[in-house]
Parts: C-alpha cells; sequence; structure tokens
C-alpha cells in the first residue's frame, strides 16, 4: 500500500502545479513525523474505497498493529504543520482545511476500521462536497 500512496502523491503534485503552479515538497518518512507530509502543509490521501462507498475516510488515529493498546494522533489530529487536507480517489481530490475537518468531526460517529489499526469518521460525498474548498 506504500507504492500506491505514493503514486497517488505524484498524481496530486502533478494535478496541483498543472492546475495551480503549486509544487509539494514532501518530506519522506522521517520528515512526516517531525515536520508533516509536505513542507507546505499538505497531507494527502489516497482513499481506494471511495468510488465505492461514496464516503471518505477522516482518519483521526492510528497504531501500527491491532494488538497494539496505545492509539497515537494521526490524520487530522496530528500535531504537525498540516493545515490542508487532500483526499481522495484518481478521479475525484476533495481539498479541505484542517480546521473544518476537525469541526465535522464533533458531528460524526468516530469508528474503528476492519484491521483494527485505523480509527476515524465516515464523510459523506454530499457532506464532502459541502465542506470543501475545492474540488478536482
Amino acid at each position: 500500500m506504500l507504492e500506491e500512496g505514493i503514486n497517488f502523491q505524484d498524481h496530486v503534485k502533478r494535478i496541483l502545479f498543472e492546475e495551480y503552479c503549486l509544487s509539494l515538497d514532501f518530506t519522506g518518512q522521517e520528515g512526516q513525523y517531525n515536520i508533516g507530509e509536505t513542507l507546505q502543509g499538505f497531507e494527502v490521501k489516497y482513499d481506494m474505497k471511495f468510488k465505492d462507498t461514496g464516503n471518505l475516510w477522516i482518519e483521526v488515529c492510528e497504531k501500527t498493529d491491532p494488538n497494539n493498546e496505545v492509539w497515537v494522533d494521526s490524520g487530522i489530529k496530528r500535531n504537525d504543520n498540516t493545515w490542508i487536507y487532500v483526499i481522495g480517489d484518481y478521479d475525484t481530490l476533495y481539498v479541505f482545511s484542517k480546521k473544518d475537518l476537525l469541526k465535522e468531526m464533533d458531528n460524526h460517529r468516530i469508528i474503528e476500521n476492519s484491521m483494527k489499526t485505523s480509527r476515524g469518521y465516515l464523510l459523506k460525498k454530499e457532506e464532502a462536497e459541502k465542506t470543501a474548498l475545492l474540488i478536482l
């Protein structure tokens, strides 16, 4: 899944550059933990199930193994330089303010994914279209 995520980041990077002359500088694995995913404060997430479900998975915490007891803030709850959250698939990209997604969290039930390694909420396509700053 790491390779799919990197390929998707490249896709988003290309679209943002072609459409808005915005160049994202990804920080790599170490930088992601110390700074954020990009130097510009953008987080990019590939939601492979979006086309089938019509929902975006907005992650708030994770753990590396289902047997771990400790959850770590991630996604929109991670304390890093992120202020813009880009999520979607190869057909549709939603650009959100991290602040808006944190507000939306109060209106949704936090659930656990089937692998028991991620918690978040489902943002329906209709809600995403109302909340997004930009849809590409």
